[in-house]
């Protein structure tokens, strides 16, 4: 596809036209490699541009938030298509992995008191209630799952441990 194929015979024979022509035509080829690449990688979760990420929320009944980074988006949207049933524990997992990084958490489990704590190491604080959220629609109502984001942030100079604390009934910062 040329813009020269769209130009009338009349300026073709123009030596100014040719010109305009071909630097046009550069710049209309980046422009359609772009959108063609665009195109193709929103058909991937992990490649999708704000704009595909955004045709995925919609899809999948997520709110559209735009003052998230594309990153913490992308992960709602494959958390979302996770948190799908059957609710297991390899599925817990590969949420984890997913939300935390591979083996960026600890999990602590008493199966005869059917209870769980889950820790994990949350820089963003939207990262963490997000999971939080999520594990709160998947997990098992008979299970008691306390969930605890530690982490060492430095502000203005000072370093702060900084502990965030759910559990399904309440929901402590400190």
């Amino acid at each position: 596809m040329k813009v020269s194929d769209y130009v009338p015979q009349l300026y073709k024979n123009n030596i100014e036209m040719i010109n305009i022509i071909n630097s046009e035509e550069k710049e209309f080829e980046n422009h359609i490699k772009l959108d063609i690449d665009n195109a193709f990688n929103d058909n991937f979760i992990k490649t999708a541009t704000k704009s595909g990420i955004e045709k995925y929320e919609i899809m999948l009944n997520i709110p559209v938030n735009e003052s998230l980074d594309i990153e913490d988006r992308r992960n709602q949207v494959i958390i979302k298509l996770l948190a799908t049933p059957p609710y297991t524990y390899s599925r817990l997992l590969e949420i984890l992995d997913m939300y935390c990084g591979k083996n960026n958490y600890e999990i602590y489990q008493n199966i005869n008191e059917y209870t769980m704590k889950i820790i994990t190491h949350f820089i963003n604080l939207n990262s963490a209630n997000s999971l939080f959220k999520t594990l709160k629609e998947i997990f098992p109502a008979n299970i008691d799952l306390g969930v605890t984001n530690t982490n060492v942030v430095e502000i203005k100079g000072y370093m702060k441990l900084v502990n965030y604390m759910t559990t399904l009934e309440k929901i402590l910062i400190s």
